[in-house]
């Protein structure tokens, strides 16, 4: 529910997208960018979507995107420009950070959006006075900000549901490890091996 709950944030107060805006989402196969690149593909949206190896390419591509970079492989910004004739986005969600946000920015359409609601890689410098040129909304994303997260009513709960019975979303296993592995778990995630969630599970003690 947290990762439907951000996305519902990105999606209806950070940038409200809308059909037919071309949208770039890093990550697309981790937890949140899933749930964006479905929900945003179910709008109408063109979605281009951003992995980090070539296996999450062939993920992404047997979920039915066919607009997908590989980013430790591919020059993104080129791959944009070449997908969208030079005409640029009207959005991005960044997850990333350094890597990624100002090769995103400078692709923005003036007027568009560059939101970030993560920094695996670090927390990137913002270029305001580039922003404010170019009339970009700029939306630095935090859910515990979000007024829909604190309405404990859970007013924006039904449409997430609704979403899951819609198969909109496709609920995907998570990746389980041993609690005993957690060291294994970290190294794949660094080394960009998983997608979606991870849960550790600690061993059974039986009662003596």
């Amino acid at each position: 529910m947290i990762k439907g709950m951000t996305a519902h944030m990105l999606l209806k107060q950070s940038h409200e997208l809308k059909a037919g805006e071309v949208v770039l989402i890093h990550a697309m196969t981790g937890g949140v960018g899933t749930l964006l690149s479905e929900w945003a593909r179910s709008i109408g949206a063109t979605v281009i979507g951003t992995v980090g190896s070539v296996a999450k390419k062939d993920l992404a591509l047997t979920r039915g995107f066919d607009l997908v970079i590989d980013i430790s492989a591919e020059n993104f910004a080129e791959k944009v420009k070449k997908i969208t004739d030079d005409k640029g986005i009207d959005v991005f969600y960044d997850s990333i950070g350094v890597a990624t946000f100002q090769k995103s920015l400078e692709l923005v359409k003036p007027g568009g959006s560059a939101v970030l609601y993560g920094w695996a890689s670090g927390m990137p410098e913002i270029n305001t006075a580039f922003i404010e040129q170019r009339k970009i909304n700029f939306v630095q994303a935090v859910l515990n900000h979000y007024p829909a997260y604190q309405d404990k009513s859970g007013k924006a709960l039904p449409e997430i549901f609704s979403l899951v019975r819609n198969k909109v979303f496709q609920l995907k296993k998570p990746l389980i490890y041993p609690l005993s592995n957690a060291n294994q778990a970290h190294a794949d995630l660094e080394e960009r091996k998983t997608t979606g969630s991870i849960i550790l599970v600690p061993a059974i003690v039986k009662p003596l």
